[in-house]
């Protein structure tokens, strides 16, 4: 992946290799300074890819939301709560806060898990809008349950918890089909987000200029 790149720039570029190694310096200066902004676009995609999901999920019986299928939590409304457990769990871990432990029990219809679900995101949102690349190498410590001590750097935590909602959606895509239903659009693009992307980035750079 990395050789396309750097083909791909050494054919952009026109002035031969410092033309190149200038446009790689400034490629990793971009990452390394507006990351953020990156992970906060794919977090906006997984709450809009989400809230289609939950739409498309009032066309169905409760019977269908909680019919046990193969993969994913066993059914579709649980793989939606877990999606929500999750986000929020790993949130509050990075946040010094204790574990989400509730039961899906207590949430087994759409109603109750969309409730859930508008309760827990405005603490989300609102720890990935202050995200910045100063918290990127910052570590967690897990206590296990054989007592030894897991660890991960913040950054790995946050993608972990976009790649894992993208994980179940792709699951829940697939229990769609079985049922002969069109599934939701897991496209990034027409959804409004480059703008996001492109208000972020500026924030972030008149924020660097200013200082």
């Amino acid at each position: 992946m990395l050789l396309v790149v750097l083909i791909w720039i050494s054919e952009k570029s026109k002035e031969g290799i410092l033309t190149l190694y200038e446009e790689i310096v400034s490629y990793n200066i971009f990452f390394n300074n507006y990351g953020g902004a990156f992970l906060q676009t794919f977090f906006k995609y997984n709450w809009l890819v989400r809230e289609d999901w939950f739409r498309w999920c009032e066309e169905l019986t409760e019977e269908e939301l909680l019919q046990n299928r193969t993969g994913g939590m066993g059914s579709i409304l649980h793989t939606l709560f877990h999606i929500i457990d999750v986000e929020w769990s790993w949130i509050r871990l990075l946040q010094g806060k204790t574990d989400f432990q509730e039961s899906f029990d207590e949430y087994n219809s759409l109603e109750k898990v969309r409730k859930l679900e508008a309760a827990f995101h405005l603490d989300v949102e609102s720890f990935v809008n202050q995200w910045d690349d100063s918290m990127e190498e910052r570590i967690l410590h897990i206590p296990l349950a054989n007592g030894s001590m897991e660890t991960h750097t913040w950054g790995e935590v946050i993608r972990h918890t976009i790649a894992h909602e993208i994980h179940h959606i792709g699951q829940l895509s697939i229990w769609a089909r079985e049922m002969g239903r069109a599934p939701v659009s897991a496209n990034l693009i027409r959804r409004g987000l480059s703008s996001s992307l492109k208000d972020s980035v500026g924030a972030q750079i008149n924020k660097e200029t200013f200082k």
